[in-house]
């Protein structure tokens, strides 16, 4: 097998990452953790800024600055590369003064062996930034941090803004207090996290693949002059609206609201349902096991010379057995009326016929 060439490196890393801002656009666009609902963030994609980094994405409540490389060597990213290839430039991106919290990531398609570093950032973080940063780090402590040789954690933070380049500790400390390392990511992985949003958007799934392509050349364009975008105006250019995507959101919370009042109306009381809770066998499955005995003869036709009766989900009888959907009287009204001496059924019964819903 022919190894890849400088040029067919140089295609991949563009790809991936413009794969990696369009999936930070479109998946952020959407905010659910608001107790009003879903509702649309403002979402700010900055391709090839100059101030630093791939790529800026920002909302009201987050700047993030995105460092994208692949690994061509195979081997495992380690502190000092790290240092020396990847912070300089994140290191520009850092503001004196920040308006929003800010995180500085390395997102590449290469293993990673930084622990060291990793460790560092996250005790950075929990910390302020302190007058004299490098005053502040302990230096009792001679086996801290582990960079070649043992290191106490100002030796190590020394160290790392040294091969960094870096000259202010403290700019340096708001960097690693903001940095985040994403490894083995994949375009496999980014492409199928984009195309589940944009399945919510499209007219037809087989759609999805050419939208996404349009999208990809649309911000690959915006990259050749450092542009900005918005990711809902991102998506309108391609004919896709960001409000479908909020109304398929919110459509699990309406039919959620809609099936409340209805029972309500209906009288259901949940203490009285004598089903079983159906069991979830993965995203939209729900199964319900029905024995043998109860398995219906014919799916087309309903038995209604017993009490459970017999809905057929199509006309088609090599539909699967689990297709079938039993109805049974279990939402109960009123006390149930005692049967006639001779075995007869009153006229009326104080029960409703509850169906329980499947997906097949």
């Amino acid at each position: 097998m022919t190894a890849p060439t400088g040029g067919q490196f140089c295609v991949t890393g563009l790809v991936l990452q413009m794969l990696v801002g369009l999936e930070r656009g479109v998946t952020v666009v959407i905010d659910r953790t608001g107790q009003a609902g879903p509702a649309l963030v403002a979402v700010t994609m900055r391709l090839e800024p100059p101030s630093g980094g791939d790529q800026i994405t920002e909302t009201p409540t987050l700047r993030l600055v995105e460092q994208v490389k692949i690994r061509t060597n195979g081997k495992p990213w380690t502190a000092g590369e790290i240092a020396g290839e990847v912070l300089p430039d994140l290191l520009k991106a850092v503001r004196d003064v920040e308006d929003r919290p800010t995180r500085y990531r390395l997102v590449t398609d290469g293993s990673l062996n930084c622990g060291e570093l990793v460790k560092l950032a996250a005790r950075l973080r929990k910390r302020e930034l302190p007058d004299d940063a490098l005053a502040a780090l302990d230096d009792d402590q001679g086996k801290a941090f582990k960079y070649g040789a043992w290191m106490s954690e100002r030796g190590y933070f020394r160290a790392l803004m040294q091969r960094a380049g870096a000259t202010d500790p403290a700019r340096f400390w708001r960097l690693l207090a903001g940095l985040e390392i994403e490894g083995d990511l994949t375009q496999q992985y980014l492409t199928a996290r984009i195309d589940a949003v944009l399945g919510e958007i499209v007219d037809a799934e087989e759609d999805v693949p050419a939208r996404r392509h349009e999208l990809l050349n649309r911000m690959a364009d915006l990259a050749q002059h450092g542009g900005s975008i918005t990711a809902a105006s991102l998506l309108e250019l391609a004919g896709l609206p960001v409000s479908r995507l909020l109304h398929a959101r919110r459509l699990p919370q309406l039919v959620q609201e809609r099936l409340e009042r209805d029972l309500a109306t209906l009288g259901y009381e949940a203490r009285h349902d004598v089903r079983e809770t159906p069991r979830h066998a993965g995203r939209d499955l729900l199964l319900i096991d029905l024995p043998p005995a109860e398995w219906p003869r014919d799916y087309d036709s309903l038995d209604h010379e017993r009490d459970d009766e017999w809905r057929a989900r199509s006309t088609s009888r090599k539909r699967l057995l689990a297709s079938c959907v039993k109805l049974r009287s279990c939402w109960r009204r009123g006390p149930r009326q005692q049967r006639r001496v001779d075995g007869s059924r009153p006229a009326s019964r104080h029960t409703i016929a509850g169906a329980r819903n499947m997906a097949a």
